[in-house]
C-alpha cells in the first residue's frame, strides 16, 4: 500500500514529535502534523479520509479543551486519543477523559504507547473509515435495500459486485451458486431491486419446503368457469407478474415439479387450476444452489435439460474463509446495524477478539458471522466484545485432548453450535439438522452448558 493511502493527522499541542511522524512515515502512513485546532479543521477539510490521533501529555487543562472541540468537530473521523499514564492508573477521576472516549473516540492509549498496539489500532480505524468511504460510493447503487449491500474489499467481491451491477440491467435467468449462509437471497434481491422491475413484486419460493410438503404451495392458482372472475384465485408464481421469482434452492426439487417448472419458464405461461386458458407470464427467472448441479445431472438426480437452460449465466458467491480480508469489514458493517438496534453500549471488539475472527475458518460464512456478532451483543456485559463473548477462542485455538471423551464433546459442542445458528436458534429445527431428537438436543445442551439467545431476546427453549 502506498504512502498516499493512509493519512493520519497528529494532533499536539505542547509540541511536534518528529520521531513519531518518522516512525509512522516508515509504516507507509502519510502524516498531517497540527497545533491549533483551527489548523486541524482546515487539515480535515483539505484531506476527508483522515484517522486521528489526538495527543495529550496531561490530562486535563487548556490542551483538553482543545482536543474535545476538534474531535467533536467532525464525528466521522475515527479518533485515537493518547493519555498520560495517571489515567490508567486512576481513570475514575478524569470523567471528561471517560466521556470524551466512550462517546467519540474509537480507541485510546496511554503513555508509553506500545508501538506494534498503536500500529494495529491505526490500521484498523483506517479499514474502517474505509468502509464508511466504500458504504456511501455504494448507497446509490443498493440504496433500494434499506443499507443493505455486497460489504467487502477482497477481489472476489469486487468481480462480484461488478457482476450484479451488470446483470441488474439485464433480463437474463441468473444461477446463483454458493454455500449456505453466503447471502444468495442477498443477491437476488439487489439484481431485482436495482433492475427496470424493482417497482415490481420480487417473490421468493423455498424449493426445499416445496418439495418436502404432502401437497403443494399454492403455486398456480385457481379458477372455476362456474364462479365469478372475482372469485379467481392467483397463486404464488403468478403474484410475481412484472418483477422477479427467486427459486432458492432449485437442486431440492422433485422430479415431476423440475418438469413443471422447465416448462413453465420455458413457455412462459401457466394453467391455473381449473382453468382452460393459458395465462401469459412476464417474469425474470432467478435461481440459487447450495451444490453443484452438473453432478446432479450426473448422478440423474437432475434433469440435464433443465440445467443446462437454467446455467446460461451464472454467479458464484465465495465462501467466507476465502474472503479473509473482509472479515473485520463485515463484522464491523453488522456490529453497527445490530448495536444500534439493540440500544447496546458496547464499544467494538477488542484486538484480540479481530485477530481470532480473521483466523476462524467461519464453515457458516457470512450467516454464522452475523449470528455470532448477535448473541455476544445481546448476552455480554464487556464494553469490547472478546474471542470468548463469540464463542470462538475455545473453537479456533489449537490444543492437545488426551482423551476420546474429549475429542467427542468437543465436536459434539461445536456441532451444537453451528447447527442452532444455523437454525436461527430454533430447537427444532436444529434437531433436525443434527440428525437428532429434540429431548436429545436438550439434553446435550444442558450436559455442555449451552445457553443461546436468539436476535429476537428468547432463549433457544422458547423457539420451539
Amino acid at each position: 500500500m502506498g504512502a498516499g493511502n493512509k493519512k493520519v493527522l497528529l494532533f499536539k499541542t505542547e509540541s511536534a514529535d518528529d520521531a513519531l511522524c518518522q516512525w509512522l512515515r516508515f509504516h507507509q502512513w502519510e502524516v498531517y502534523q497540527a497545533q491549533s485546532v483551527a489548523y486541524a479543521q482546515a487539515l480535515i477539510d483539505e484531506h476527508g479520509a483522515l484517522v486521528g490521533l489526538a495527543w495529550l501529555e496531561n490530562v486535563g487543562g487548556p490542551a483538553l479543551d482543545k482536543v474535545e472541540e476538534l474531535i467533536r468537530h467532525d464525528t466521522q473521523i475515527k479518533w485515537i486519543l493518547v493519555l498520560p499514564r495517571q489515567f490508567a492508573q486512576d481513570s475514575e477521576n478524569f470523567p471528561r477523559e471517560h466521556q470524551l472516549i466512550n462517546e467519540y473516540c474509537h480507541d485510546f492509549h496511554t503513555l508509553p504507547v506500545d508501538p506494534e498496539r498503536l500500529l494495529f489500532c491505526l490500521g484498523h480505524a483506517h479499514g474502517l473509515t474505509e468502509i464508511g468511504r466504500h458504504g456511501r460510493h455504494l448507497k446509490s447503487f443498493y440504496g433500494s435495500l434499506a443499507g443493505e449491500t455486497l460489504v467487502g474489499r477482497s477481489a472476489a467481491m469486487l468481480k462480484l459486485r461488478n457482476q450484479v451491477a451488470k446483470l441488474s440491467k439485464q433480463d437474463s435467468v441468473v444461477m446463483i451458486v454458493g454455500e449456505s449462509g453466503t447471502g444468495k437471497g442477498l443477491i437476488a434481491q439487489l439484481l431485482h431491486h436495482n433492475s427496470a422491475r424493482a417497482r415490481q413484486p420480487f417473490v421468493s419460493i423455498d424449493c426445499e419446503s416445496l418439495a418436502q410438503r404432502s401437497g403443494s404451495l399454492d403455486l398456480y392458482g385457481d379458477e372455476d368457469a362456474v364462479k365469478p372472475a372475482a372469485q379467481t384465485k392467483i397463486g404464488l408464481i403468478e403474484s410475481a407478474q412484472g418483477g422477479t421469482l427467486f427459486l432458492q434452492g432449485i437442486g431440492k426439487l422433485t422430479a415431476e415439479q423440475q418438469f413443471d417448472f422447465f416448462r413453465l419458464i420455458k413457455e412462459k405461461s401457466l394453467r391455473r387450476r381449473g382453468g382452460n386458458e393459458k395465462i401469459p407470464l412476464n417474469i425474470r427467472i432467478i435461481v440459487s444452489s447450495e451444490t453443484d448441479l452438473a453432478d446432479e445431472v450426473r448422478n440423474g438426480e437432475f434433469r440435464s435439460d433443465f440445467f443446462f437452460f437454467l446455467r446460461m449465466i451464472r454467479l458464484e458467491v465465495p465462501p467466507l474463509r476465502n474472503r479473509d480480508a473482509d472479515v473485520v469489514l463485515l463484522a464491523d458493517y453488522f456490529f453497527k446495524k445490530i448495536a444500534k438496534s439493540h440500544k447496546s453500549k458496547i464499544q467494538g471488539f477488542s484486538e484480540n477478539c479481530l485477530q481470532v475472527m480473521q483466523q476462524y475458518a467461519w464453515p457458516g460464512n457470512v450467516r454464522e458471522l452475523r449470528n455470532c456478532i448477535e448473541q455476544a451483543i445481546v448476552m455480554s456485559e464487556n464494553r469490547w466484545l472478546s474471542p470468548d463473548d463469540l464463542a470462538l477462542e475455545r473453537r479456533s485455538r489449537k490444543r492437545y485432548l488426551s482423551t476420546l471423551e474429549e475429542y467427542r464433546a468437543e465436536a459434539d459442542q461445536d456441532a451444537i453450535l453451528s447447527a442452532m445458528r444455523y437454525a436461527n436458534y430454533n430447537i427444532t429445527k436444529a434437531a433436525k439438522i443434527l440428525n437428532v431428537s429434540r429431548v436429545t438436543l436438550y439434553s446435550l445442551i444442558d450436559k455442555y452448558n449451552l445457553r443461546f439467545v436468539s436476535s429476537q431476546g428468547k432463549s433457544a427453549q422458547d423457539l420451539e
